[in-house]
């Protein structure tokens, strides 16, 4: 192992990408039939700029956070959480 790997530390999400994933979560969880192109074409209304591959990336931090999430309810009943639920409270932008 390379010593570089030992000392590497991640730098975590900005906090732009954090707003986003937020943005993200809410639209898909009021229209989760919308796929990247079209959550891109929303946040494009909303006044950000991003490509597909970024919203694309960003909901795949996402989904992991709600499947780890994922209450059972009785009778086998899935349901999810928000990924606000989720996020530390010193994380979640305003």
């Amino acid at each position: 192992m390379s010593r570089s790997g030992l000392y590497y530390q991640p730098l975590g999400e900005s906090a732009e990408n954090l707003k986003l994933m937020r943005m993200i979560d809410e639209e898909y969880t009021r229209r989760p039939f919308y796929g990247s192109r079209k959550l891109r074409l929303w946040l494009h209304d909303q006044g950000y700029g991003v490509g597909r591959h970024r919203v694309r990336r960003l909901m795949g931090l996402i989904e992991p956070l709600k499947c780890q999430f994922t209450q059972r309810g009785l009778g086998g009943h899935a349901g999810k959480r928000r990924l606000s639920d989720a996020l530390p409270a010193q994380q979640q932008p305003r």
